[in-house]
């Protein structure tokens, strides 16, 4: 027989070890992000639902973040697709070199896996050869982007339609981008100021380190193309400085994301989201003019871009 005593003391033990677990799980339950945000668990799945990937939630700002912390959401269909460009073929690769010189980029699609694989491949050799930027090379310049549209319920007959873009290896041609997802209008319209979008880089260098930066598109930003036929949006790609001495600055990381709400025009039992994507490969003193309605996609000058294949994401029955 045990002494009362004893027992006590044990049970007291096993009450303090499980309140402590509890403690300890309650508080694993929310992070903290970059910008110092506390996000609970509960709410870091809700803006997953919502279309956001776990990097973007990561380094979200305060003003997303409120915008979008107390929504419920449900993503109901997406497409992630993978990108190798391989810039100006066959051509000799130089800053030094004028524009009139590049040939039309080659676009190949590749699965998941394979896009992995090359891109590892990519920052394997690049880290081997330390091959500086300045460089005049004869091989071609080769480029490694993802593009995620999603679709997302917010309510009854209420979506939205989400971009995000990931650049795994920098282009080398960093000018004006245009990032934008189409709709059919003879059912669905854009829901009046309900876009945003965001570009976030960060850079390098010698005497400053790693450093992070970023753009906001609200619903007051002049970079927007706005139509009854989907939403596009105008992003000025940072570029490396090679001025300022240790302290000239190399662009290491670039991804963006875009989207705004939708709701029905007449009755229809499809929700077709097409995602598209234009590269600017030459400079222009233009400003690009944009054209999107549903899946036809152009901007002008037309010479100065190259277009990245569409995504088309599909809900019936909304």
């Amino acid at each position: 027989m045990k002494p009362k005593g004893l027992i006590s003391f044990v049970f007291c033990l096993s009450l303090y070890f499980s309140f402590g677990s509890l403690v300890t799980t309650a508080h694993a339950e929310s992070v903290n992000n970059v910008n110092g945000i506390e996000i609970s668990d509960e709410t870091f799945n809700n803006l997953l639902s919502l279309g956001f990937t776990k990097d973007e939630i990561e380094n979200m700002s305060e003003e997303v973040y409120n915008l979008n912390k107390n929504l419920k959401g449900e993503i109901v269909a997406s497409q992630t697709q993978y990108l190798k460009i391989i810039e100006n073929p066959d051509t000799i690769k130089s800053p030094f070199l004028y524009n009139d010189l590049q040939t039309d980029p080659i676009i190949v699609e590749l699965d998941e896996a394979t896009y992995n694989k090359e891109v590892a491949q990519e920052k394997k050799r690049a880290e081997e050869n330390q091959i500086s930027p300045m460089d005049i090379t004869v091989e071609s310049s080769t480029s490694y982007k993802t593009m995620r549209t999603v679709i997302a319920r917010l309510g009854t007959q209420n979506y939205r339609l989400k971009q995000s873009i990931t650049w795994s290896k920098m282009p080398s041609n960093r000018y004006v981008d245009v990032t934008g997802i189409g709709i059919n209008p003879s059912f669905w319209g854009p829901t009046p100021d309900s876009q945003y979008g965001e570009q976030k880089w960060t850079t390098y260098s010698h005497m400053s380190g790693t450093q992070s930066h970023s753009a906001i598109y609200n619903t007051s930003s002049t970079k927007w193309s706005k139509g009854i036929g989907g939403y596009a949006l105008r992003i000025d790609l940072p570029n490396d400085s090679f001025g300022g001495g240790a302290d000239a600055k190399t662009v290491r990381s670039l991804t963006s994301y875009m989207y705004y709400a939708v709701r029905p025009a007449a009755v229809n039992n499809r929700l077709d989201a097409f995602g598209h994507y234009a590269h600017q490969e030459k400079n222009s003193t233009i400003s690009p003019s944009i054209s999107l309605s549903g899946l036809a996609f152009s901007v002008s000058p037309t010479t100065s871009f190259s277009y990245h294949p569409n995504t088309h994401v599909l809900k019936t029955n909304p």
